[in-house]
């Protein structure tokens, strides 16, 4: 595609530039830094965290559930359900008419937990988003938008 004005081909629209780059990875840099800020103090790996976040999105959930939501075997997810059972995050129920039917659900504690790490990331984001103008917004917004629709089209 040319550009009227240079009759060069127009980088935007052949090869995003470098800059988007750029700003895609400082972008990304710090948000994995507050992550990690976020979960210095959980102890669990982020399977179990996969597993606790799916169950507060889904609520309660057969084991099977869990393993296609997670991607693994049955056998994986049970294991992962067992150390949040011990943890106590996850409460494990087994089904009235068919004992082999289990289902899992956060405990009082795993859902206080979700809870608190999802209310940091909202503050964390407040405190950011806080600081952009009206105009800032809408164009953030628009930017944002772009480039959810181009990565849904990408899929």
């Amino acid at each position: 595609m040319l550009n009227n004005s240079t009759d060069k081909p127009d980088i935007v629209k052949t090869n995003p530039p470098s800059e988007l780059y750029h700003l895609l990875d400082n972008l990304f840099h710090h948000l994995r830094s507050r992550i990690s800020e976020e979960w210095m103090d959980v102890d669990l790996t982020m399977p179990q965290v996969r597993v606790m976040f799916a169950l507060h999105r889904n609520g309660v959930s057969r084991m099977s559930v869990i393993a296609s939501l997670l991607g693994v075997s049955l056998p994986n997810s049970t294991g992962l359900v067992d150390r949040l059972v011990e943890k106590n995050l996850v409460v494990r129920k087994t089904g009235t008419d068919d004992r082999r039917s289990v289902s899992c659900e956060l405990s009082q504690k795993g859902q206080e937990l979700v809870e608190s790490l999802l209310y940091s990331r909202k503050s964390w984001w407040d405190s950011r988003l806080s600081e952009l103008n009206e105009d800032e917004i809408k164009d953030s917004l628009v930017g944002l938008r772009a480039l959810i629709s181009a990565i849904k089209r990408a899929e």
